[in-house]
């Protein structure tokens, strides 16, 4: 009798946990199913948001290589003075995309920029946009970093000064502010402003 009802009772624990093992596989499968599925359309969203943002990048780009490179011509740039801070501060004034504007010498020391009258000159030798920009002789472009004078997140931007012999004598140099350039482009493509992290 015992193994009887032992027998039994093993029955019953079968069909009360058979079924629960089942709907458990169900929901499990259905999760990682929506899981995936949620990953693909998350997936779409970036390869979508990616094709639309990157002739807007390539844009900001190109305008920035033209502006850089109009800068190094000129006569303030070459040869700079007294006049130098000046004038960058005025052309900042209407380039609300740039915290910082600006030339340095072959060492990387600053020679003018747009900073606000009476603000330490800094050197931008260690920034990889003036390394790359003075070894290409073309536009360089740099990494994410905090402004050292304008204290903005921001993209640092070089482009090569050409002396008398036609080699690098020092470095025009631009930095986008990632917050402006960030609503730009919220605004370009119709989209809800993501919070930036500090």
């Amino acid at each position: 009798m015992p193994k009887l009802f032992s027998s039994l009772q093993a029955r019953i624990v079968a069909l009360v946990i058979l079924p629960l093992v089942v709907v458990g596989a169900l929901v499990m499968l259905t999760y990682f199913e929506q899981r995936d599925a949620a990953a693909a359309e998350a997936r779409d969203k970036a390869l979508t948001l990616t094709r639309a943002t990157v002739p807007q990048e390539e844009q900001i780009l190109e305008s920035a290589r033209q502006l850089l490179v109009g800068l190094a011509a000129l006569p303030y740039i070459q040869s700079p003075g007294a006049e130098c801070d000046e004038h960058l501060r005025d052309l900042n004034s209407h380039l609300p995309g740039y915290a910082l504007v600006g030339a340095a010498s072959i060492d990387g020391t600053q020679l003018c920029s747009s900073a606000a009258a009476g603000s330490p000159p800094i050197e931008i030798g260690d920034r990889r946009y003036f390394q790359e920009a003075m070894r290409t002789g073309g536009l360089g472009v740099g990494v994410f970093q905090i402004g050292r004078v304008s204290g903005k997140r921001s993209i640092g931007l070089g482009y090569p000064i050409a002396g008398p012999d036609g080699a690098p004598a020092g470095v025009v140099f631009a930095t986008l502010d990632l917050d402006w350039l960030n609503a730009w482009v919220v605004g370009r493509l119709s989209l809800p402003a993501p919070a930036l992290r500090s």
